[in-house]
This record gives C-alpha cells, sequence and structure tokens, in this order.
C-alpha cells in the first residue's frame, strides 16, 4: 500500500510539474499559431517520429534480451519489452531516472527470477547503455559542440559537464559490478544506519541477503564480461536506442512542414540530452521543456511550441500512459 501511494504521489507530482511548464510555455506563444501547426501535422513525419521513440523501448528489450541469454535464464522478448516499459514509466516519475531499474529488478524477482539474475541483467543494460552514452557524450563534446555553440546556443557549454558526470557514473557502475570488495563495503555502510535508525528491523538478517546478492551478482557480472561478444552486441543496440531517441526531434520537426539537415538537428539534441540528463526533477521536467525551447527555437520559430508539445508527448507522456498501464496491470497480478 505504501509503495502504491508513493508511486501516486511521485506521478501526480512529475504530471504536474511537466504540466505547469508546459502551461506557462503555451501562455506566452501564440495559441492560435500552436494549434493551427498541430492540426496540419504531416501525418506520416508523426508516425515516424512516434516510430523512432518506440524503437527507443524495442532496443532496450534487446539489450536486456542479449543479457538474459548469458544467464540462461528464459525470457521471452515481449517480457523484456513489458519490463522496459515499466522502468520507463518508475524512470520518468523519480528524480534523476532513479527509480527505473530497482522497479525492473523488483518485478522480475516477482516473477520468479533470482535476484541475482534480476540485477545482473538490469546492470549489465545500464553499463552498455552508460558506455554508448559516454561515447556519445565524447561526439558531443568534439563534433556537435563546436557546432551547437556556434550556430544553436552558447549554453552548450553544458555538455563538459554533463560529459564528465556520466562518465563518472560508467566508472562507479564498472567498480560496483566488477570489485566485490566495493560492493561489499557499500553494503555495510548503508545497512548499518538504516539499522540504527530502526528503518530496516532486522539489520543483520537483510545485510546477511544483500551480501549473498551482491557475491551472485558479482560472479554473474564476471560470467557476462567473460562473453566479449554480448557485450559488443549489447554496446551497438544501446546505440541504436540512444540514435532513435535523438532522432525523434528530426521528425517532429519535418512533421511541421519545415526542413533542415539531419546532422544539425542529432547534434543539437545530442548536446541538449546529455546536458539534461542531470536534471534533478522526476522525468527532467522542467529542465526539457526550458531546454528545448533555447535549442531548438531557431529551427521551429514560432511552430516552437508545437513542436514542444509533439516532441514531449511521444518521449515522455506515451511512457507514462503505457508503462503506467502495465505496471498496474503487472502489480495486480503480483498481489
Amino acid at each position: 500500500m505504501k509503495m502504491k501511494t508513493k508511486t501516486l504521489r511521485n506521478l501526480l507530482l512529475s504530471i504536474i510539474l511537466s504540466l505547469t511548464f508546459l502551461f506557462i510555455i503555451i501562455g506566452f506563444s501564440d495559441i492560435k499559431v500552436t494549434i493551427k501547426a498541430i492540426k496540419n501535422v504531416s501525418f506520416l513525419w508523426f508516425c515516424l517520429a512516434a516510430l523512432s521513440a518506440f524503437a527507443v523501448w524495442m532496443f532496450e528489450a534487446l539489450t536486456m534480451k542479449i543479457f538474459s541469454v548469458v544467464t540462461t535464464k528464459k525470457m521471452s522478448y515481449l517480457y523484456l519489452l513489458k519490463i522496459t516499459l515499466i522502468g520507463s514509466f518508475f524512470s520518468a516519475i523519480t528524480p534523476l531516472s532513479t527509480g527505473g531499474q530497482p522497479a525492473q529488478i523488483a518485478y522480475m524477482t516477482k516473477n520468479n527470477i533470482e535476484g541475482g539474475k534480476a540485477t545482473a541483467i538490469v546492470i549489465s543494460r545500464f553499463i552498455a547503455y552508460q558506455i554508448a552514452l559516454t561515447l556519445f557524450g565524447l561526439v558531443g563534446v568534439l563534433v556537435a559542440y563546436p557546432f551547437v555553440s556556434k550556430n544553436v546556443s552558447n549554453w552548450a557549454f553544458l555538455v563538459f559537464i554533463g560529459f564528465i558526470v556520466n562518465s563518472g557514473v560508467l566508472i562507479l557502475a564498472l567498480l560496483l559490478s566488477l570489485k566485490k570488495k566495493v560492493a561489499v563495503f557499500l553494503v555495510k555502510i548503508i545497512i548499518k544506519p538504516l539499522g540504527w535508525l530502526r528503518i530496516i528491523k532486522k539489520p543483520k538478517k537483510v545485510e546477511s541477503k544483500m551480501l549473498e546478492e551482491a557475491h551472485y551478482f558479482n560472479n554473474h557480472m564476471k560470467k557476462m564480461l567473460s562473453r566479449p561478444l554480448s557485450f559488443i552486441l549489447a554496446f551497438l543496440s544501446s546505440s541504436m536506442r540512444l540514435l532513435a531517441f535523438i532522432s525523434v526531434p528530426y521528425f517532429v520537426i519535418l512533421s511541421l512542414g519545415l526542413n533542415y539537415g539531419f546532422f544539425e538537428i542529432i547534434a543539437t539534441q545530442l548536446v541538449l540530452f546529455i546536458i539534461f540528463s542531470m536534471a534533478p526533477t522526476p522525468g527532467a521536467s522542467g529542465a526539457s521543456e526550458a531546454g528545448y525551447m533555447l535549442f531548438f527555437s531557431n529551427y521551429f520559430g514560432n511552430k516552437i511550441t508545437a513542436g514542444l508539445l509533439i516532441w514531449r508527448f511521444l518521449t515522455y507522456y506515451v511512457n507514462l500512459i503505457i508503462g503506467g498501464i502495465l505496471t498496474s496491470i503487472e502489480t495486480k497480478r503480483s498481489i
């Protein structure tokens, strides 16, 4: 019950934050122009934008499927697609998208998948994604930044901070995955204070269970890394996922009857994504809308609000709607 209440509270907070910023932006724009632009959207290009957004889920599920094969645990692609959408839902309603992975692990363990295996699959997927994001970030710093800072926005320099943060996250994830002592140390320093504060009733039992899972997880991670082909395939899948995501604005622009080069748009979106992946609000609400207006206003002109609404709907609200429905169904099955 507490989990349901917290999830509902986070969902409402995310929606309120996002809608508040959207209403502020709409209030400062020409509503008639926005409505007319949306009415005249090209159905073909809108469908391609939607397909690109859907491809983000497909490639993430594919990455998890690759790692599930390594664990020798049979999981269908459709099941992992559902887990992906559940993760997307919780990422969208929690600060810094921190709720997605724990939720995926929790729902997988409810389906009789061992905690160590579930954690190894999810964290391996995360590491493959972070490697892809770090390399994309390097491209953003070396290639996209000069173009975006000169032609789009002076705020593009923030991409350097985003690159450093994402690189740090990757290093930390690798340390936790490969260095058993680091994982054991973190378990102990986390459990003890929670026991003192009586948040955990049986700290020794919980610590013992977590250490067992950490050992199990560490062994699975080493097993996965011993198969470089799997990681290469997972990296390629994660790279396609990122490419699909940063391609959405390009198809949105085409759907509104505008025409710009593919490189211009994905370079801008790449820099924007790396910067605002650090946003602390649920689903990066507020930061995403403000960043989109700041970086894409030169491209969209007076159609910027229409472009923002379409982009945010495809990349955020669809996650909330479909992910929320699947989460609700899966939760009821687990009761």
